[in-house]
């Protein structure tokens, strides 16, 4: 993204920010991990450069009064309060105009979206550029979780969403991928929904999947990482079940997907493809008509990863 390091003054004393995001379409690990003697949640999300909110803040200095545009927004409210407060400058007020084509409460990161476009877009209103780690602080300040979508360099996060900080930073960007998006069952508030609990088992083997996913990373092997992201959804199963799982694994082996990654807070499901693969056109295709067979809509499809992996701003 190219943009002034200035606020640009218009008339009566205001300045305007603006800021775009790309967000995720589900993850492809999430889980408990062993952390300096201890535990901690951390999750890696699979990004989407088509899924997008742009945000526009303009700073009042008369008045500390802000207004989000839609009004039912209240975390862009309190994220630019908060980052208001962040540089100083409780007295100002503020109007926010979202424009978002992100499917709330699918596992997609709308809010995340919201909140840390309004953030970069109120400091850059105000002549500052946050670090991303600043913008992480204040977005888990805002909604007591994030993802790392603020990080745009194509870099992969092992991300400890509850905190704001990366537990890894992987070696290498994702491989090259084709991803078809689709959704299964309903809604979900996270706000509402609470943290997954797991067994001993289970967290012993989230750190075998975290160094599988490393390896396939650094390696560059589709098939490892979706293999990572299909067991990943397969212990999913027991906090946030999706009702068709078995019909997408079915599916899955059907097209010859490489694997399946799903939403850990959402009902976002996605088949993954080896973009690679000189078959992978015909497998889509396949997939594409078996979904459409069983009625099934296809939300969303994208490359990520390869020349793809860094976020489009």
């Amino acid at each position: 993204m190219s943009f002034s390091p200035t606020p640009k003054t218009i008339e009566f004393g205001r300045t305007t920010g603006t800021a775009t995001v790309t967000t995720h379409f589900t993850e492809l690990l999430q889980g408990v991990f062993f952390s300096h003697g201890g535990l901690v949640r951390a999750l890696v999300t699979l990004p989407c450069l088509k899924l997008r909110t742009t945000v526009t803040v303009e700073i009042f200095l008369d008045t500390n009064r802000i207004v989000a545009n839609p009004s039912n927004r209240i975390k862009a409210i309190t994220a630019c309060r908060k980052a208001l407060d962040y540089c100083s400058m409780p007295d100002r007020g503020a109007l926010i105009s979202i424009e978002s084509n992100i499917p709330q409460e699918i596992g997609a990161g709308s809010s995340t979206g919201d909140v840390v476009a309004v953030i970069e877009a109120t400091t850059r209103a105000i002549g500052k550029i946050l670090p991303p780690a600043a913008v992480a602080y204040l977005t888990v300040d805002t909604e007591k979780a994030s993802d790392p979508v603020m990080y745009r360099d194509g870099s992969v996060h092992l991300f400890m969403h509850r905190t704001g900080i990366s537990l890894e930073v992987f070696p290498a960007t994702l491989p090259a991928m084709r991803v078809i998006g689709i959704t299964d069952g309903s809604p979900v508030d996270t706000d509402k929904h609470p943290p997954a609990s797991y067994s001993a088992e289970e967290i012993t083997e989230f750190d075998c999947l975290r160094n599988r996913l490393r390896n396939a990373i650094l390696t560059q092997n589709v098939l490892q990482l979706a293999a990572v992201a299909t067991r990943s959804a397969h212990i999913n199963q027991r906090p946030l079940p999706k009702p068709h799982f078995a019909t997408w694994l079915a599916l899955m082996d059907k097209s010859g997907a490489a694997g399946l990654s799903v939403s850990h807070s959402g009902s976002a499901v996605a088949f993954l493809f080896d973009a690679n693969d000189r078959h992978a056109p015909r497998k889509e295709m396949l997939l594409r008509e078996c979904l459409k067979q069983l009625c099934v809509p296809v939300l969303v499809d994208f490359h990520i990863g390869g020349r793809h992996a860094a976020r489009a701003a």
